[in-house]
């Protein structure tokens, strides 16, 4: 047995994962325990016997805007928004006495790099401070999914580990890899088994990033491969491939998964390879995966899923920490969608929801969202907003152009900084994404500072429908309608509901406001602007003129409906 498996051996390994339909509903969880140091049986509850404790999330979990979507350095951590599988757990635990930043800590990293650098980038620095701030010498670790394939790249590492991991309990991680991340790595395509918000956030970071790298063109899986290259260490290790019906041996694929066979140069701890064809998982990791390693005991959770394992395992997880748990279950609470606005500068969103609500840099009233802009930050420039569990109903984004002067570097001769123009345009991207599917628009939009630019977007019983207001196709219908109207409504003494006129002049101001804005001519675009709305105020003057007839009722409100989203929508 190499050096490598010894060393993982010398831990308590405890191993979560889920057996049963890899595509279906039902499943169940089970853990793995391998030998440790022994626990202390005389009071497990008193201070001088409890290890910190170090939660390491899984692919998808951990967020930081700056470093995530603009390769900006940051400490600014945190869960994703809609991310929220961890908090019964972390409640648990508190509730039984521990407290975070004292004896409980999240290890976020930057899961989109191979393993072995988040290992030594985050879990290690985080290992020392625990050990610091505790006094003591050893530290237990949780990690779910990707989360356990850190941990055991410092585990494992001859170089790295510093003897100071008691417990090791993995929570669906993919010991063997995961055969889902062929179809990311090699084909570009989101595997049917990720759950939403991994889709989601994974697609949000891809857009930011092609602007941020300046390749708007890049194409998958070559974004994949360049945005995301821990996918690579997700690989299957076993034969998961075949053709024509014959199975694939993974050493003839092109593709193999350096990271999880160095962990076993000398041979596998488990050697039993996964059967052909099996199914039996959580729906994203099989359960032969997780099995691939040695450990002391293996807990099963029936009925679950992957993202549902931190929180289902939480009275078993608080029996192995504490070995005498007080507190009582805390039942998790999952976000089923969410909706995400990203503004790539140099704008400024606020959302209004179908029930009134804001959010904006200033006022938030949603139930369950999250505005991430730091205003008194001048390198912070992308706005990233996200709605969990969204009301169903039209939902309106008003989009404000801002003064986007700012010098930045050359990314071709980095050590030469130079100012450019500023930008004159914007990237919106909105995102909807549940447990059925994910959907996108992304648009790129000329602007001015104070131009505002507004966007509807549709949700109900599970679809999402995009639309872009273009205020010259409004008014360019009300002008049909208008013209419906005056042949359909006897007019005959009513020369003061004549709508046609009004709304071609406000249609030839607007034309001309947008050409003297974009030739800098601000004080002509006022006056045109000004010109624009008083057109619109005699087409409502127009409107208390027209027959109020039966037959022309619906003619009239149509009018009155375009007017008002005209008015809503229009340049201030």
């Amino acid at each position: 047995m190499s050096n490598l498996i010894k060393q993982l051996n010398r831990l308590a390994v405890y191993i979560f994962v889920v057996a049963g339909l890899l595509l279906a509903a039902s499943s169940h969880a089970e853990i793995v325990i391998g030998p440790g140091d022994p626990p202390c049986f005389v009071d497990p509850t008193q201070p001088q016997c409890r290890k910190p404790v170090l939660i390491v999330p899984g692919l998808g979990a951990s967020y930081n805007k700056k470093l995530m979507l603009k390769d900006q350095a940051s400490d600014n951590w945190k869960f994703a928004p809609s991310v929220d599988w961890f908090d019964s757990l972390i409640t648990r635990l508190e509730n039984e006495g521990y407290e975070e930043g004292k004896d409980l800590f999240i290890v976020h990293y930057d899961w989109r790099q191979p393993n072995l650098y988040s290992a030594i980038q985050y879990l290690v620095p985080a290992i020392n401070q625990a050990k610091q701030i505790s006094g003591g010498d050893k530290v237990d670790i949780i990690a779910h999914s990707m989360g356990g394939l850190v941990a055991r790249a410092y585990a494992q590492s001859e170089n790295l580990y510093n003897e100071d991991v008691d417990q090791l309990i993995f929570l669906g991680t993919p010991n063997a890899g995961a055969a889902g991340a062929y179809i990311a790595w090699e084909g570009g395509d989101f595997p049917p088994t990720w759950d939403f918000w991994t889709r989601q956030w994974i697609r949000r970071i891809e857009e930011a990033l092609k602007k941020t790298r300046y390749q708007p063109d890049l194409k998958r899986p070559l974004s994949f491969r360049a945005f995301f290259p821990s996918l690579k260490d997700l690989l299957p290790i076993e034969d998961y491939l075949t053709q024509d019906g014959n199975p694939i041996a993974v050493g003839d694929v092109t593709e193999q998964n350096d990271f999880i066979l160095q962990r076993w140069r000398d041979g596998h701890a488990n050697p039993d390879p996964p059967q052909p064809n099996s199914s039996q998982g959580d729906q994203t990791v099989l359960t032969e995966s997780v099995q691939s390693i040695s450990a002391n005991s293996n807990i099963v959770l029936d009925n679950i899923r992957h993202e549902e394992l931190p929180g289902e395992a939480q009275n078993h997880l608080a029996q192995l920490l504490t070995q005498n748990p007080q507190a009582d279950f805390i039942p998790a609470i999952l976000a089923q969608a969410a909706v995400g606005i990203d503004i790539l500068s140099p704008a400024v969103p606020t959302v209004t929801g179908p029930n009134g609500e804001i959010l904006s840099p200033d006022q938030n009233t949603f139930p369950n969202a999250d505005y991430d802009w730091d205003q008194t930050d001048p390198d912070d420039t992308i706005k990233s907003l996200t709605i969990t569990d969204p009301p169903d109903g039209e939902y309106t984004v008003q989009v404000t152009g801002t003064d986007a002067s700012q010098p930045f570097m050359s990314r071709l001769l980095p050590f030469i900084p130079f100012a450019l123009a500023a930008d004159s345009e914007y990237t919106i991207v909105i995102s909807y994404a549940d447990q059925d599917d994910t959907e996108f628009f992304e648009q790129t939009q000329p602007t001015e500072p104070d131009q505002i630019d507004t966007y509807y977007f549709t949700i109900g019983a599970g679809q999402f429908q995009m639309e872009k207001i273009d205020i010259k196709e409004l008014l360019q219908q009300l002008i049909a309608q208008a013209k419906q109207t005056k042949k359909d409504c006897p007019l005959k003494g009513y020369q003061r509901a004549n709508i046609t006129r009004p709304a071609t002049h406000a249609l030839s101001d607007l034309t001309n406001y947008e050409q003297r804005l974009a030739n800098n001519r601000q004080s002509s675009a006022s006056r045109q602007l000004r010109s624009f709305y008083q057109h619109l105020d005699e087409i409502n003057r127009a409107l208390h003129f027209l027959p109020q007839q039966s037959n022309c009722q619906n003619l009239i409100n149509n009018l009155i409906a375009l007017l008002d989203k005209i008015r809503a929508n229009a340049p201030r």
